[in-house]
C-alpha cells in the first residue's frame, strides 16, 4: 500500500513538472517596433499573437505617427508595464509628456 501511495505522489509530480514547462512562458508579453506611415509604430504580442497594434501615438487627435523608433519603444513600454500590472494601459497626454515623447511636428527620425 505504501508503494503505491509513493508512485501515485512521484507520477503526480512529474505531471505537474510536465505541465509547468510546457506552459511556462505562453503568457509573456513582447513589444516590437516597426516602420509606420511617415513614422514608427508598435506592437505588444502574448502568446505569440498580436493584442495591441499601435501605429499612431495614442492621446492625440489624428492618426500621428512616433517620430522616433526611441518614441515607439518607450510608449510601448509603459502599456507594457500596466499590461503587466493588470492596470488600465490606456495613456493620457500627460503620461506622454512625462516619458518625453515627441509631440509636435517633426520629421520623422531614420532608425
Amino acid at each position: 500500500m505504501m508503494k503505491i501511495k509513493k508512485i501515485y505522489y512521484l507520477t503526480a509530480i512529474i505531471l505537474a513538472v510536465t505541465l509547468l514547462l510546457t506552459f511556462s512562458g505562453r503568457d509573456e508579453y513582447s513589444l516590437k517596433t516597426f516602420r509606420s506611415d511617415n513614422g514608427w509604430g508598435y506592437s505588444i504580442s502574448k502568446a505569440d499573437r498580436t493584442i495591441i497594434k499601435q501605429p499612431f501615438i495614442p492621446a492625440l487627435e489624428g492618426k500621428r505617427p512616433f517620430y522616433s523608433k526611441h518614441d515607439a519603444r518607450i510608449t510601448g513600454n509603459l502599456v507594457l508595464q500596466r499590461l503587466k500590472a493588470k492596470a488600465d494601459f490606456t495613456l493620457s497626454h500627460e503620461d506622454l509628456l512625462k516619458a518625453g515623447i515627441k509631440l509636435r511636428s517633426e520629421k520623422a527620425e531614420e532608425e
